[in-house]
């Protein structure tokens, strides 16, 4: 990874994986966002168990390539460098 990209650090505790809440509480998004984006597919996650018993997990080194994928860079730089040649012609 490199510095732009996010880390969600644990700081060695608890687990690998996150429930659908924490995921929710770390985005700050609705629980039901969190779900609907597993729901679709949009967001990476394991599913244990089958029926009213399933419950889901995301990992969180998943999490973060997912966060890395999502994230809307910033190109004002470029922007202004094209700009910048525009008006200079």
């Amino acid at each position: 990874m490199n510095e732009q990209e996010t880390r969600i650090d644990d700081e060695g505790k608890g687990s690998a994986f996150l429930t659908l809440q924490e995921t929710a509480d770390l985005l700050r998004l609705d629980y039901f966002t969190v779900y609907e984006y597993v729901q679709k597919g949009h967001l990476p996650c394991i599913k244990f168990g089958m029926g009213k018993k399933k419950t889901y997990r995301v990992d969180k080194r998943e999490l973060e390539k997912w966060i890395d994928r999502h994230t809307v860079r910033r190109v004002e730089n470029k922007a202004n460098s094209i700009l910048a040649r525009l008006h200079g012609l």
